[in-house]
């Protein structure tokens, strides 16, 4: 089972991952922004990062201060 964090700032949508996710058996928590996304990762040991593609600094910041030690997996859509 991983540890798993999903940042959104649309509900619907984080609600929508954690139902799923936690139904494959992942211990899963959530957030609705960038602080508070990085405040859970600094101070959790997280397997994995699920993340709006439209957050491309938080991913960056994650990327370079993590190296590594989480998967990170960006979703989103293009309807514009």
């Amino acid at each position: 089972m991983q540890r798993v964090l999903v940042c959104d700032d649309e509900r619907h949508i984080v609600r929508l991952i954690q139902v799923n996710l936690e139904r494959h058996g992942h211990n899963v928590d959530t957030c609705g922004s960038a602080d508070e996304c990085l405040a859970k990762l600094r101070t959790g040991a997280f397997d994995w990062l699920v993340v709006d593609s439209d957050m491309p600094d938080l991913i960056r910041q994650v990327e370079n201060e993590f190296k590594g030690r989480i998967k990170i997996t960006a979703l989103g859509s293009r309807d514009k």
